[in-house]
């Protein structure tokens, strides 16, 4: 350890000299690179480096998961099939037993019905919210719910904008959702947590629009 920190310590005088000739824009002070040294030392002695879990990030790739049909991701990313999984293993450490459950997950994810794909009170399950095709935009981060399974790091706010009524979830009434947006709680471990009943998403009622412009289609926001 003294050696790794006596020779980066050369390299960083060394490197300040040599560069001494060059633009200013080139230039680096002593101090800055004995900083940084000192810091690249202290992590390599740790072993470990610390990163923050960004719930945007999280959330990005879970949708497209869903939108991908990539359920083992999914399973994977899914706070409470995770957990699931965990219970498994500890029973039966096999991987055919869990693998056996992973497939009845992705298995239950697959199913399309007329009615899972209504939008309740109690919520809807992710493969009808992120149906493929709908365009998810990222719209704000915020600290998240603080009365979920685990501890949140943060929750991602996104638009869902769905191009059809044919793959749009439909209301409690049976019309076709234009756009609506929705919030996804992620855990420092990088995982979706379970806000609702019906599913893992948070859904903005207030947001929810109706706006259509084909032929067929509803004109203007309608209120359900």
């Amino acid at each position: 350890m003294r050696q790794f920190v006596a020779l980066t310590l050369i390299d960083a005088l060394w490197y300040d000299e040599a560069m001494m000739d060059r633009p200013i824009r080139y230039k680096c002070s002593r101090l800055k690179w004995i900083g940084a040294s000192w810091l690249l030392c202290l992590a390599a002695y740790a072993g470990t480096v610390v990163s923050r879990v960004e719930p945007a990030d999280v959330a990005v790739r879970y949708t497209r998961a869903c939108q991908d049909g990539t359920w083992d991701m999914v399973v994977k990313m899914t706070a409470w099939m995770r957990d699931r999984l965990d219970r498994v293993a500890a029973k039966d450490a096999s991987s055919a037993k869990r693998e056996a459950v992973v497939k009845e997950l992705s298995d239950s994810l697959r199913q399309r019905t007329a009615e899972g794909n209504r939008l309740r009170s109690e919520g809807i399950e992710d493969v009808y919210l992120f149906a493929p095709g709908a365009t998810v935009r990222l719209l704000r981060t915020d600290a998240g719910r603080t009365d979920l399974d685990r501890p949140v790091c943060g929750r991602a706010w996104l638009e869902v904008t769905y191009p059809t009524r044919e793959n749009a979830p439909r209301d409690e009434k049976g019309r076709a959702i234009r756009s609506l947006v929705a919030g996804l709680n992620a855990s420092g471990d990088g995982l979706i947590l379970k806000a609702r009943v019906l599913g893992n998403a948070e859904i903005d009622m207030d947001s929810i629009t109706y706006r259509w412009d084909d032929a067929g289609g509803y004109k203007g926001r309608i209120e359900p």
